[in-house]
């Protein structure tokens, strides 16, 4: 089976200062290496449990990635070799100007713009995408990527449709791991978040019950996500999880705090997204058809309230936008719940 990983480099100076980059240079910060440390771990950890397997790692010239791929090097004991390709995208008069400035995020929607000097989005592609097409070729080897965010935007692109604003919009965490397998195939699934919590805000207007307000919604998301198979709410109690409620197959009644998925995003209160639930250590399986999960917090008045779960029969089924937008609509669920 053909795939490999890719890891965006570590907090840099100007990713504290919200500047643009791109193929000027910004060294790490002291959490920047720290971050490719624990990534290193996390990597580590599954190669001694046997779930993954690394030949070797490639990375950007650019010192920000260099130095992230040697941390993780010295972690997991893989070479490191600098892969010219991946060096990030050139934004020509773009670069140490503000990252979210609103001109700038219309600009990377212009495919053949250099940017004033710089390199356009289409040639950026054409070499990411030979890097790939490469790596294709070579299935007995597995390599760990290092690069930049523009560079994931690349990647990400050739594994799925996109549409321009979406491509544009698109980006990873510091140090966060991705991988991608080339016999995916799964349809491109694309959600009116925007529609969607309005939908969920009528639905919760005037309810003071909140079993009606966590079924109406449960339904709604079912209804709403295409390629799922399992949509519900776990509510907090104690140091447990417990079933609330849900559409889908029957599921596990409770969850310990830091079991599965759903326990580890209640422990961390922090979203998890699983591309590939058989790779996650402890993965509590309530429907054999699941293959990918995100689980989401959802809080009232700043404490854990319980946790949205979401599950699909599809390897890779949720996108950092889905990510971006089920936050969202966990957040009005939260506000829109009754006092515990």
């Amino acid at each position: 089976m053909g795939h490999f990983y890719f890891v965006r480099h570590g907090q840099t100076v100007w990713n504290v200062e919200n500047k643009i980059c791109g193929a000027m240079d910004s060294p790490l910060t002291e959490l920047g290496r720290e971050q490719a440390r624990k990534t290193g771990q996390m990597l580590r950890k599954k190669i001694d449990h046997g779930e993954i397997h690394i030949d070797e790692i490639m990375t950007s010239p650019l010192s920000r990635a260099f130095d992230t791929a040697v941390e993780i090097s010295h972690v997991i004991g893989a070479p490191v070799r600098i892969e010219p390709r991946l060096v990030e995208q050139n934004f020509g008069r773009w670069e140490g100007t503000a990252r979210d400035g609103s001109e700038f995020a219309r600009a990377k929607e212009n495919f053949a713009d250099s940017y004033g000097g710089g390199e356009s989005m289409m040639k950026t592609a054409q070499r990411i995408y030979n890097l790939i097409d490469d790596i294709e070729k070579e299935p007995e080897k597995t390599y760990l990527l290092v690069a930049h965010n523009g560079i994931s935007r690349m990647i990400e692109s050739y594994f799925r449709d996109m549409r321009n604003e979406e491509f544009a919009a698109f980006g990873i965490k510091n140090a966060e791991v991705r991988e991608y397998k080339f016999e995916d195939s799964f349809p491109d699934y694309h959600t009116d978040y925007d529609l969607l919590c309005r939908q969920l805000k009528s639905l919760m207007q005037g309810v003071d019950s909140d079993t009606t307000i966590l079924s109406n919604a449960s339904a709604l998301i079912y209804q709403t996500l295409q390629g799922i198979n399992w949509a519900g709410v776990y509510i907090s109690q104690g140091n447990e999880l417990l079933l609330g409620p849900f559409q889908g197959k029957p599921a596990c009644v409770r969850i310990p705090f830091g079991k599965g998925v759903c326990g580890t995003a209640a422990a961390e209160g922090e979203t998890v997204l699983v591309e590939n639930v058989h790779e996650f250590a402890g993965h509590i399986a309530c429907d054999s058809d699941s293959r990918s999960e995100i689980v989401l917090p959802i809080c009232k008045k700043g404490s854990l309230y319980g946790v949205l779960d979401i599950d699909s029969p599809f390897f890779r089924r949720f996108s950092t936008s889905d990510r971006d937008g089920l936050e969202q609509f966990a957040e009005i669920l939260g506000e829109g719940l009754a006092e515990k």
